[in-house]
């Protein structure tokens, strides 16, 4: 793990609203705008689910990517973050769930294909995260989880 994630570990949180240049930033927004919404407008999932399971997710994959990573500086971007509201609205609405497979095998074929390892660890991390809380409180059924 990177001494710089332990002399400061807040940098966990804020490598997510960090990125790589304005094409990176567009495609998270994307992601952020499209799948948010859909979680908005067809579920009753309230704002604190989806930011816990953002900021979850987000530090979830940035400390994952670490745990893989050699000579890696971190990861940057909100990537593991949406990936984490689409396990949430996979689980909410039980949406869509051939369009689930054809995003998640589509995301894991390039994952193999182009991006490094922590990334792609990072990616993972964040969707498996957002799968367990939507599948957590749909247990409890809690607000937006009421079958």
């Amino acid at each position: 793990m990177s001494s710089q994630v332990l002399n400061k570990p807040y940098t966990i949180l804020t490598s997510i609203f960090m990125h790589l240049g304005l094409a990176h930033l567009f495609y998270n927004l994307y992601g952020l705008w499209y799948f948010g919404g859909h979680l908005e407008c067809e579920t009753s999932v309230k704002r604190p689910k989806f930011l816990i399971t953002f900021f979850i997710s987000g530090m979830g994959g940035a400390l994952a990517s670490l745990t893989v990573a050699q000579n890696w500086v971190g990861a940057v971007g909100a990537s593991s973050s949406i990936a984490g509201i689409l396990g949430l609205l996979v689980t909410a609405k039980s949406w869509d769930r051939g369009g689930f497979i054809f995003i998640s095998v589509g995301w894991t074929i390039i994952g193999f294909v182009i991006e490094p390892i922590p990334v792609f660890v990072a990616h993972n991390t964040g969707l498996i995260v957002g799968l367990l809380l939507g599948i957590y409180w749909k247990k409890r059924k809690t607000d937006g989880f009421t079958n």
